[in-house]
């Protein structure tokens, strides 16, 4: 009898995921610490100074912390994902370059998000002869609460192949393409579909900003910031008028039109009516507010004037017959024409607007100290105007000599009116005794005396 003995010789591979951070293939042995030469600190303040990547195979989460990795040569990458429904998590600061291949590739639907340590959260992502962030397969790429800055200066920032779908989403994002190669040096190259929602994203190429995309939704409240008039047009945004493409494009939020914004409901309702039209969705378009260029708000009875910062186009408005104390122009820089009478303004301010040259501002409280701050706070213009006093008995308003001498010499007149229905002239000033009410607190026994 023959016995015959077979000898089987089994060998086992260890199991990776499909996932390499560095060039470092990602497995369970080394999932919970991956490290590797091309894997360094970004800075040598967080973590006691060292980087951590991790993954986590139950969450599907790869999350970077305090990592920056530069590569170079072919296919040498910083991430290289094909694992299906992935979120990585780019946690405090990060700097992600390759210069031979696109330093971050997914070839599957992905979430990619930041996450704020101790008061920071961006990561940058630099690409060299090839693009920034590339996604493959027609997969779907989700950006979510990040900020990103993404650059290649030989190529696209963001570039796609099988043209997948870019969502963008509470975020913050720049991203700069570059090169001679007009084929692929854009902002957004290849992507069927970008979606924004909540975020402010800029997109800028060599040659144009955005190219080959089919398909671009705004969400909510979501504009074309820059150029104001623009439209999608041809798979790109263009300008309005001449339909050639826009470069650089940004997409932000517009104002919304609530309590937050505008706390006056009167003021509000007001937005809403005049300027809110196209389209009439409750919120400000970068159009919308450019195209205002005046108020009147007459006899409003407003209080509370927040939200008039906002129309930073503005060259004339009329508060008068108010109930403003206090009034902030600071942000309407190419005002001109400014009416507040018969309110109850204690002072102004007015030194950043450059571009005034009439100031109606009588039956106010503007006087003493509110006087001097008025005067002093003035821009230094040509030929500007204020109509400042008028003698009826409602008027708080006045000035010393030394005032209006120091108007004068910022280039401004300062006119009065002597008694009810007299001709406008210029006002000399007063040093006697201000009747207003610090000197008189009693009303009536002011209204007296004068």
């Amino acid at each position: 009898m023959c016995l015959l003995a077979l000898f089987v010789t089994i060998t086992t591979t260890a199991w990776a995921y499909d996932l390499k951070v560095g060039g470092v293939t990602v497995t369970p042995s080394n999932a919970s610490g991956v490290t590797g030469d091309n894997i360094k600190a970004f800075s040598s303040g967080v973590n006691g100074g060292k980087p951590s990547v991790v993954y986590n195979s139950s969450t599907n989460t790869l999350t970077l912390w305090n990592v920056k990795i530069e590569r170079t040569g072919s296919d040498n990458r910083a991430i290289l994902s094909g694992i299906s429904g992935l979120t990585v998590v780019l946690k405090g600061n990060n700097y992600l370059k390759a210069t031979g291949a696109s330093p971050v590739r997914f070839n599957a639907k992905t979430t990619l998000k930041c996450e704020v340590y101790n008061g920071t959260g961006s990561s940058d992502i630099i690409g060299g002869t090839q693009d920034a962030l590339t996604v493959g397969s027609g997969a779907t790429l989700t950006i979510t609460d990040a900020d990103l800055f993404l650059q290649s200066s030989k190529s696209s920032a963001f570039d796609a192949e099988g043209s997948p779908t870019l969502i963008i989403q509470n975020s913050i994002i720049a991203a700069e393409g570059g090169g001679t190669n007009s084929n692929d040096n854009f902002g957004l190259h290849n992507y069927k579909e970008l979606r924004i929602n909540n975020s402010t994203v800029t997109l800028e190429g060599a040659s144009q900003a955005i190219k080959n995309l089919t398909t671009l939704t705004l969400g909510t409240g979501m504009f074309v910031s820059h150029p104001v008039s623009s439209i999608f047009y041809d798979k790109t945004v263009c300008h309005q008028n001449s339909l050639k493409p826009a470069n650089p494009v940004t997409f932000a939020m517009g104002i919304a039109i609530n309590s937050t914004n505008f706390t006056n409901e009167t003021f509000r309702s007001y937005v809403t009516t005049t300027f809110d039209k196209s389209p009439k969705d409750g919120y400000l378009s970068p159009a919308e507010i450019n195209a205002a260029k005046s108020m009147d708000l007459i006899n409003k009875k407003i209080g509370n004037l927040k939200g008039i910062e906002y129309f930073t186009e503005l060259t004339s408005i009329n508060l008068s017959g108010n109930n403003l104390q206090t009034l902030d122009l600071s942000s309407n820089r190419y005002l001109k024409y400014l009416e507040c009478i018969s309110n109850s303004l204690t002072t102004l301010n007015l030194s950043q607007n450059t571009a005034l040259t009439e100031i109606h501002c009588y039956r106010n409280r503007i006087h003493g100290n509110g006087a001097e701050t008025f005067v002093n706070n003035l821009p230094t213009v040509t030929n500007g105007v204020i109509y400042f006093y008028s003698s009826e008995t409602s008027t708080w308003n006045a000035m010393t000599a030394a005032q209006v001498a120091t108007a004068k010499g910022k280039g401004w007149t300062v006119m009065w009116q002597n008694m009810p229905g007299a001709t406008w002239t210029e006002y000399p000033g007063s040093d006697a005794i201000d009747i207003y009410e610090t000197n008189f607190p009693d009303e009536n026994f002011c209204k007296y005396v004068s």
